[in-house]
């Protein structure tokens, strides 16, 4: 039973979502923790890990599209594009505070903040409780087809 769980889990796209993202604000906050800008700097011109994960996130969906098989089962490329999805995902729920506060400037403390992590765990959590509760619904569908099949 448990390793039907373990397999539903991890054949589903949304747990590499989330490892992508928990990775992406890991890499965010531990760069920034150690003196990095939240942002590149181009010609005095700030460009936040936010438009990053943005950006991510189009090319990631326009791959996704384009290159998924929707005959094939078993298609190579879905989950490493979700993780690449995810990590994207993360840049941008990373700096979430920015769309929040309207696009102005924040300082570190604000992106420390109890709420801007909260935020992100909480996300994170509902994704989290979203695979787990998929996971239990389709097995628990199965068991059901079976009992009434019998």
């Amino acid at each position: 039973m448990l390793r039907k769980w373990r397999d539903e889990v991890l054949s589903n796209p949304l747990a590499y979502i989330i490892v992508g993202a928990v990775f992406a604000i890991t890499i965010a906050r531990i760069y920034v923790f150690l003196g990095g800008n939240t942002g590149f700097i181009f010609d005095g011109i700030t460009i936040h890990h936010f438009f990053i994960g943005a950006f991510l996130l189009v090319i990631i969906g326009i791959l996704s599209f384009t290159l998924s098989d929707h005959k094939s089962k078993s298609n190579l490329l879905r989950n490493p594009l979700a993780l690449f999805f995810g990590f994207g995902f993360g840049l941008v729920l990373d700096e979430a505070n920015i769309v929040l506060i309207g696009g102005q400037a924040y300082t570190l403390a604000q992106y420390y903040s109890a709420y801007a992590v909260s935020f992100e765990f909480g996300v994170i959590a509902l994704l989290v409780a979203w695979l787990f509760l998929g996971a239990y619904l389709r097995n628990r569908n199965k068991v059901n087809r079976r009992k009434r099949n019998r």
